[in-house]
């Protein structure tokens, strides 16, 4: 069954990020970029790599003279969940790949950059939140799968998923998921990037039938 865009109800959570103390001690490893843009050293990062058990949560934000952080290697895990804060981004490149334990946040507190998955793997274990608290922080798949068990896309802010070529974005099936995806494309919020051919149609896939048990929305084009 493919699906284009139709209206539909929208629900919306809102997930919100509190820096607290850990019964275990866990604290929040913050990217420095004191060495390099790679994501894989651990100079690069405040308390170690987001791997490492002792790291509660992953936060990425600007810096002074800072780059963002770059994977291209497979691998990469995180522990807890991962925020792309005020000024920070990140970028998945062909062969890279990226798994987190929890949520993926971008816009939590301040515009965030752009996260983009060129070709490589973003695969998140909770959900994607986009634009968090009405703040820019858009995705962009660029021939790259993004992977997660839901997606919330802040409806009052600028930012928004974009899919390009054969960039892939695969849900868990359900109701809320196949309900708010419709929401998003109808608002402009789940779009695709033009083209270069201008007598082809660029529109949102959404196939239910690809994998079972996944919503996989990608690029149609055609005549």
């Amino acid at each position: 069954m493919k699906l284009k865009i139709t209206s539909a109800l929208f629900s919306f959570a809102f997930i919100s990020h509190v820096f607290s103390a850990d019964p275990t001690a866990k604290v929040d490893t913050v990217w420095t970029g004191a060495a390099s843009d790679a994501w894989a050293d651990s100079v690069n990062w405040s308390l170690g790599l987001p791997s490492d058990k002792k790291v509660a949560n992953t936060v990425i934000r600007s810096g002074s003279g800072q780059v963002g952080p770059v994977i291209t290697t497979s691998g990469n895990t995180t522990e807890g969940q991962v925020y792309i804060m005020s000024g920070g981004s990140l970028v998945i490149k062909k062969e890279g790949a990226l798994t987190t334990a929890g949520n993926f946040v971008t816009g939590n507190n301040g515009h965030a950059g752009m996260t983009e998955v060129n070709g490589g793997t973003l695969t998140v274990s909770g959900v994607i939140l986009i634009g968090h608290n009405g703040f820019q922080g858009s995705l962009k798949i660029d021939s790259g799968t993004v992977n997660a068990e839901g997606l919330s896309i802040h409806e009052a802010g600028a930012a928004k998923i974009v899919l390009v070529g054969t960039g892939k974005l695969i849900l868990s099936n359900s109701e809320e998921n196949l309900r708010n995806v419709r929401y998003w494309i109808d608002n402009s919020k789940l779009i695709t990037a033009q083209g270069t051919d201008a007598s082809m149609e660029y529109s949102v896939d959404v196939d239910t039938e690809k994998q079972p048990g996944k919503i996989v929305i990608s690029v149609w084009s055609g005549k």
